[in-house]
């Protein structure tokens, strides 16, 4: 394996993240360090993400290890969307993400999907491309909608479970392995043992 193709469309991502900004947080952190990691192994790995800042560069670097890229994909208006309401432009940025590797002559060999709306770009995009995909879920709707509080009508209308929860079961159908970063995690996802596995967060001391 020589290249990897991460998908984290939501927040501000960005090769120095604005860490606190909505939607920006342990997860970039998460998805970052991972890709620098898999390069002491000689692999390359670009981060899409979505592009809806006309000031940031399509393509940027991590400036300490230039074998992470992030590339970013319009879709949609250009102003944020913040996780929750962000499947509408994901179909766009899926077919605008496919057009972008094809231009560019990119072959990766895993598509690695990170929370639920990259692992739905990661799923169909691997499908077009006939290439296996890969998912972090990061967190699980199921899990949040049964521990949160507040009234159920609202909390729908605000975090959109239901259909959080049908594409996290549509990405666990597809993919052909998974990691948890918590032992919780780990025994919700719908797959048998050996096609999951446990990766702990760390932590950076800054």
């Amino acid at each position: 394996m020589k290249r990897i193709c991460m998908v984290s469309t939501h927040g501000y991502f960005d090769p120095v993240p604005e860490l606190g900004r909505t939607d920006t947080g342990g997860q970039v952190v998460f998805v970052l360090e991972l890709g620098k990691a898999l390069t002491t192994y000689g692999i390359k790995v670009d981060i899409y993400t979505r592009w809806f800042d006309k000031a940031k560069k399509q393509i940027e670097p991590v400036f300490d290890c230039p074998d992470v890229r992030v590339i970013r994909i319009h879709s949609g208006e250009w102003k944020f969307v913040r996780k929750e309401d962000i499947y509408d432009v994901l179909p766009k940025l899926e077919k605008n993400m496919i057009a972008f590797i094809e231009k560019n002559n990119l072959d990766y060999d895993i598509f690695h999907g990170h929370y639920v709306d990259g692992g739905i770009v990661a799923i169909d995009v691997a499908f077009h491309f006939k290439k296996p995909s890969f998912f972090t879920a990061h967190s699980l709707g199921a899990w949040k909608k049964a521990r949160m509080g507040g009234d159920p009508i609202e909390m729908e209308k605000l975090y959109h479970f239901k259909h959080r929860i049908k594409e996290e079961k549509r990405v666990f159908r597809s993919v052909v392995a998974q990691t948890a970063t918590t032992a919780i995690q780990k025994e919700l996802l719908l797959l048998p043992p050996p096609k999951k596995k446990l990766l702990k967060v760390g932590f950076i001391e800054f």
